[in-house]
């Protein structure tokens, strides 16, 4: 696709060069005609391409918000487990050194 759009371009660009014109406005009869043409052709491309490029970047905004939810949680997750880790061992020292004196 991308190969099209930029073949198609180039054409445009040549058609404008050989045809003598500043600009594509001033382009006349058939060279106008077979400019259009081609546009109208690469107009469906354009807007594919456009598409595919907006859901790269939703899936590229998405990744980096999983990644900064991850980035913030991955810390308190791990601080409040070793917490947990370390009371529970603690509890069970003490638990464990009471019914021993029993």
């Amino acid at each position: 696709m991308r190969n099209q759009v930029a073949e198609g371009e180039s054409h445009v660009e040549a058609l404008i060069a050989a045809s003598g014109a500043s600009s594509p406005e001033r382009l006349r009869g058939e060279v106008a005609e077979t400019v259009t043409e081609i546009r109208r052709r690469l107009l469906p491309l354009h807007r594919r391409e456009r598409a595919i490029r907006e859901q790269v970047r939703a899936g590229v905004d998405a990744l980096q918000t999983r990644l900064l939810v991850l980035n913030f949680a991955a810390p308190v997750v791990l601080a409040a487990s070793v917490a947990g880790a370390v009371a529970w061992r603690r509890r069970r020292r003490h638990t464990g050194a009471g019914s021993r004196s029993c």
